[in-house]
């Protein structure tokens, strides 16, 4: 198995290190040798760039893109996964929501499949719950879709990848990308994974300007 992981970062000084030693810790339960850790400084404003490349020096496999201004999620992903060298690519998020026995689920036996999805367990407000389910129901009914979440963790093939090209630059992206995805292959597998809450900052996926832009992509997608 040969895997690129992009892990964006947008001041996470306070996460990145825990984030990045889960993942590791992952890597040696699964025993994975082949491959590379893209760490993304998006634009940071505080030290999680002195920190990423702290991280590098211990660990010749972790590679640095450093984005000079903030150019969001889908953006620094993509570019890292450009950037990939690996047979397979996936990103994890920075704020170690993910531990290590959850990492494994994905990164384990996933040779055999074109792309893996993954579907969340966290708990949540009840408004926030209501949101997730409400916008995963949206998708399906305008895009005839039936799939269970669409702000997952992608573990793709990278040449299956590189014939995608995302639009999007809100939360609608991971929509875009799941969808472009299923019309492209069925041999797939979602794979189910359990979130912690951070515990530190907030994050700023569900506010009215995140949620506006969404929905605007959405539609510019559907009719394009």
């Amino acid at each position: 198995m040969s895997l690129s992981i992009a892990i964006p970062i947008y001041n996470e000084e306070s996460e990145i290190e825990n984030t990045y030693n889960n993942l590791i810790r992952a890597i040696k339960i699964v025993k994975l040798i082949n491959y590379e850790i893209i760490l993304i400084n998006d634009g940071s404003t505080d030290n999680s760039f002195k920190i990423i490349k702290k991280i590098s020096k211990k660990n010749k496999k972790v590679l640095i893109i450093n984005n000079k201004k903030n150019l969001g999620l889908s953006t620094s992903i993509f570019k890292a996964f450009n950037q990939s060298k690996k047979k397979f690519v996936w990103w994890l998020p920075s704020d170690n929501n993910v531990k290590y026995n959850e990492i494994s689920k994905i990164i384990s036996n996933y040779s055999t499949k074109d792309f893996v999805l993954t579907r969340h367990i966290m708990k949540r407000s009840f408004l926030r719950t209501l949101v997730s389910k409400g916008y995963t129901v949206i998708v399906n009914i305008i895009f005839l879709q039936n799939n269970p979440y669409y702000n997952g963790l992608f573990l793709v093939k990278k040449e299956i990848i590189k014939k995608i090209k995302i639009k999007s630059k809100s939360q609608f992206w991971g929509a875009e990308l799941t969808i472009n995805l299923l019309k492209l292959s069925n041999n797939y597998e979602i794979r189910t994974i359990k979130l912690t809450d951070r515990k530190e900052g907030t994050s700023n996926i569900f506010n009215f300007k995140q949620v506006y832009l969404t929905l605007a992509d959405l539609i510019k997608f559907r009719f394009a």
